[in-house]
């Protein structure tokens, strides 16, 4: 018989100011101390992926983004993260009990921070330049069922 594969489902997403900066929180946890990510997390049992997305979000800083559009879904080796593109019309942030910081940032001040500052540095920038390119896919594209 074969073995099934198992993967982490996550979700994150890139909120964006009315400047377009974009939001990244500092980790606390100390294996990944102080590196900045996307707000996002694991999604629960039962929960659907847009409602992971938004629950994260709001534990990690505060805010209740609205999504948007569906970036991507980005995969490696042990997961599979779903990341939407978001907004707000608040900058005023609550870091979580598990962040350190919150962080409004330029794109072009993301592309240039040293790879060591990033928990995902390569797919970060990956993101950064789609949302940059205006590539997103309509939240229709889900069926929450």
């Amino acid at each position: 018989m074969t073995e099934l594969a198992r993967y982490r489902l996550t979700a994150s997403v890139v909120v964006q100011d009315e400047n377009k900066c974009i939001l990244l929180v500092s980790e606390a946890d100390q294996q990944v101390y102080g590196k900045l990510n996307l707000p996002g997390g694991h999604v629960d049992k039962g929960e659907n992926i847009v409602t992971c997305a938004i629950r994260e979000c709001v534990e990690e800083t505060g805010l209740t983004p609205v999504l948007l559009g569906l970036l991507g879904i980005y995969a490696n080796k042990g997961g599979i993260n779903i990341v939407f593109l978001g907004t707000t019309n608040e900058t005023l942030t609550t870091p979580g009990e598990d962040i350190l910081e919150c962080h409004w940032l330029s794109p072009t001040d993301i592309v240039n921070l040293v790879d060591d500052q990033i928990l995902h540095p390569r797919k970060l920038r990956s993101i950064v330049s789609e949302v940059q390119s205006g590539l997103s896919h309509p939240m229709d594209i889900i069926k929450v069922l």
